[in-house]
């Protein structure tokens, strides 16, 4: 199975570190691919079988940045031809989805703020309005799960523990 994974980034936080967690397992038995738009930055280690594909905006003029990343992520899609698309982050989730539309690939969203956490407008939309589009919801905790009634495809899973330490951790 190809799968696709979408990633604001590999560097930083607790979202970049279950991503790399993930397409790392998933690699032993699948072509993994990560698209992401960080310009090559890793914090977390990943398998060296995932293939990493940046497609951050390339443009000079920032105003075209939002332009250009819907359509990275259509071409992405269009491009790889994957079973299955997994997307982290609330906006990123909305984004691919909306890329989708037409392509009609087979959709994970992950969700890994809590869904308590207000958020921006664009973002709360998001979760209400096109979640529902997704082929399945991954919620962090089941508080989250139970939060979000008008998603019907949906399940939580906690994050993993992880007991190695990253040697390469920078902050």
């Amino acid at each position: 199975m190809r799968i696709l994974f979408f990633v604001a980034s590999l560097y930083g936080g607790g979202m970049e570190r279950i991503a790399a967690l993930f397409a790392s397992h998933l690699v032993q038995q699948h072509q993994v691919i990560v698209a992401d738009f960080s310009d090559n930055k890793r914090t977390y280690p990943i398998d060296p079988q995932v293939e990493i594909i940046d497609i951050s905006p390339k443009s000079p003029i920032r105003a075209f940045h939002r332009m250009e990343r819907m359509s990275n992520i259509k071409r992405t899609i269009k491009t790889i031809n994957p079973d299955i698309i997994i997307s982290f982050s609330v906006s990123l989730n909305a984004k691919v989805i909306k890329a989708n539309r037409r392509l009609k690939k087979k959709i994970i969203v992950s969700e890994r703020t809590t869904v308590s956490r207000s958020l921006n407008r664009t973002a709360e939309h998001a979760r209400k309005k096109l979640y529902p589009l997704a082929d399945c919801v991954v919620y962090v905790t089941k508080e989250d799960y139970d939060h979000s009634p008008h998603v019907k495809n949906k399940t939580y899973i906690y994050n993993p523990l992880t007991l190695e330490p990253y040697d390469n951790y920078e902050n």
